[in-house]
């Protein structure tokens, strides 16, 4: 992406659009004290997951999840091959997150792909806006390892549920 190409995709981020995606997330898990309760893989953090993989369908953005729960909106660059540049964070919040726990990594990373695509940015390498369930506050202990498998450092694999035995 060229330094004139970048200009232009800045003047296409619409704050009004972003904030308002906040206020939206801000709503599922709403606490009576004013925070959010939305735990990794529960049925708020669902919702929440299903709005924001629908806001990138209607940007037509190719949506992907692994195996251990981090879900991907992905816009296309002009060499499919290459690495892609990759920016995200949670949807999912601490029991009494702020309103805004953790969602500002993954809602700019959306706006950046609506951003780019709006000015007619072309890019070699693809990008990706990225939701994963949190280290703190999981509802189950596979959420707290789900940042290592989609940076290649441990296999999904070993993040599965296992059987033990106290005998």
């Amino acid at each position: 992406m060229t330094r004139h190409a970048s200009s232009g995709a800045a003047d296409a981020v619409e704050d009004r659009r972003l904030w308002a995606r906040h206020l939206e997330l801000a709503r599922i898990g709403a606490t009576p004290a004013g925070g959010v309760n939305r735990q990794a893989l529960t049925p708020e953090d669902l919702e929440a997951r299903k709005v924001f993989l629908g806001w990138g369908e209607k940007l037509g953005l190719q949506p992907a999840m692994d195996a251990i729960g981090n879900v991907f909106l992905r816009r296309a660059g002009a060499d499919p091959a290459a690495t892609p540049v990759l920016t995200g964070s949670h949807l999912d919040t601490q029991p009494s997150g702020g309103r805004f726990d953790g969602i500002f990594g993954v809602l700019a990373g959306l706006e950046a792909l609506e951003a780019i695509a709006a000015a007619g940015v072309s890019t070699r390498r693809p990008r990706k806006s990225r939701s994963g369930p949190t280290r703190r506050g999981a509802a189950s202990h596979r959420a707290a390892w789900a940042r290592g498998p989609s940076q290649g450092r441990i296999s999904s694999r070993s993040c599965s549920p296992r059987e033990t035995s106290t005998a």
